[in-house]
């Protein structure tokens, strides 16, 4: 892989082709049981246990692309969790009525061991060469290499990760088939999965950004080419959501229904994937890269997290016309997400992108979006129907922006917009039911 400067030849960095692999046998069990106590209080209790044993087999040494009949040794018990896991809910009825209810529950939930959070690099992970780009002699020279001693080192203690929600909330029934109700959510993940350098010493220089002006504090390695990248479990890593909800519920009753919520929460936290502008959050070890092994990666890191939405607005609705003819509609209207902006710096350890400021500054647009169905049902039999279906997605024909094709301020496609949303788009359809 290859590392300009600006255009100029820069870096360069070698490693040979190695096998990544592994294999997780897991076990669950788990009991519930639900209590009735007088005719007010229902109570659910649960209680889970879960083993998993994470492992390397053997696989075969490459010989550049081709595998070879040689074999790497297995690793066997590479990560192993045992857990157990209280859940509680209930159900109180406030009202001799039995129209107001007092609904909480409490639950710990651990993460399955997913094989791509601890495989890669993995213990047959080869070493790392790492060149520069000598003017003097117009031609690579050898820096450093990171040894597969050092490039992956499984903490012994590696910690299950885990989250622990609450939840209460009130629902009241107002008329028959209608409710409206208020909750609040509280939900904490710890024990995150990360990678860690032990090795390397640093000192605090400051910097000007070429990209905005501002000057940064970021963090200089006096030792290059000393690294041991642990994957452990990084004190500073955790996920906190607080979220409250209104919602109003109409059974479909009287040929029409409605459901409709209001959502404002707050996601905040720190974890392996801190630097991605993805919507997706899942095998973040292996979707992170080497980041955290840097102190630099972690700054103005710790913040908003990447799917946090203040505002959520969400309306369906459906209404059953004479001669058996339904229109629905389905509306959304929300924040946009964090959108981050990275600059970046040439130290001695190489280039480093950091966050320009924490996430929340700047966000993508809120967006908005109405679908709209229209469908006529024919009964011919008694058993035999037919449905005429025309739907409209996107009736605004909105155009917000959900993605850019680059985050980096030095970059010449910096927030140029990638993805749109679909535009207004019209089907006719035909059904048999039989």
């Amino acid at each position: 892989m290859y590392y300009d400067w600006y255009g100029d030849p820069w870096y360069m960095y070698q490693q040979e082709v190695y096998y990544v692999g592994g294999v997780v046998d897991s076990f669950a069990a788990f009991v519930d049981d639900s209590w009735s106590i007088g005719d007010r209080l229902t109570l659910n209790l649960g209680f889970r246990f879960d083993y998993s044993n994470g492992f390397v087999p053997e696989l075969p040494v490459m010989d550049y692309f081709t595998p070879t009949s040689e074999k790497t040794p297995a690793v066997e018990d590479m990560v192993v969790w045992k857990t157990f896991s209280p859940r509680i809910g209930l159900v109180f009825q406030l009202t001799s009525d039995q129209k107001t209810l007092l609904k909480a529950s409490y639950g710990r939930y651990y993460d399955a061991l997913l094989m791509s959070n601890w495989s890669s690099p993995g213990p047959n992970v080869k070493d790392y060469n790492v060149y520069y780009f000598d003017y003097d002699i117009n031609e690579w020279a050898y820096w450093y290499s990171y040894t597969s001693g050092t490039a992956f080192i499984m903490d012994p203690d590696l910690k299950n990760p885990y989250a622990d929600q609450i939840s209460i909330g009130f629902e009241r029934e107002l008329l028959p088939d209608f409710a409206v109700g208020i909750s609040y959510i509280y939900k904490k993940q710890k024990n995150l999965l990360g990678l860690e350098d032990r090795a390397g010493i640093y000192e605090e220089v400051s910097m000007v950004s070429e990209d905005n002006g501002q000057t940064y504090t970021v963090f200089n390695q006096l030792n290059v080419g000393t690294k041991e990248i642990w994957l452990t479990n990084p004190s500073r890593y955790e996920q906190i959501y607080n979220a409250g909800m209104l919602t109003i519920k109409k059974r479909y009753s009287h040929n029409w229904m409605l459901d409709a919520s209001l959502t404002y929460s707050k996601s905040e936290g720190l974890n392996h994937i801190g630097h991605s502008t993805s919507a997706r959050q899942y095998a973040t070890i292996s979707r992170g890269d080497d980041y955290g092994t840097d102190p630099n990666d972690l700054i103005n890191d710790y913040g908003l997290m990447a799917l946090d939405r203040p505002w959520i607005l969400k309306v369906q609705a459906g209404y059953t016309f004479p001669w058996d003819i339904l229109a629905s509609a389905n509306f959304i209207h929300q924040t946009g997400r964090p959108n981050p902006s990275f600059t970046r710096f040439r130290l001695d350890q190489g280039s480093r992108s950091i966050l320009t400021a924490p996430r929340g500054d700047d966000r993508f647009p809120t967006w908005t979006m109405l679908d709209f169905r229209l469908q006529k049902t024919f009964n011919i039999t008694d058993t035999v129907k037919f449905q005429a279906i025309f739907d409209v997605w996107n009736v605004f024909n909105a155009n917000t922006t959900t993605y850019y094709v680059s985050h980096s301020m030095y970059r010449s496609n910096y927030q140029e917009p990638e993805w749109i949303f679909y535009p207004r788009r019209l089907q006719i359809g035909l059904k048999l039911q039989f």
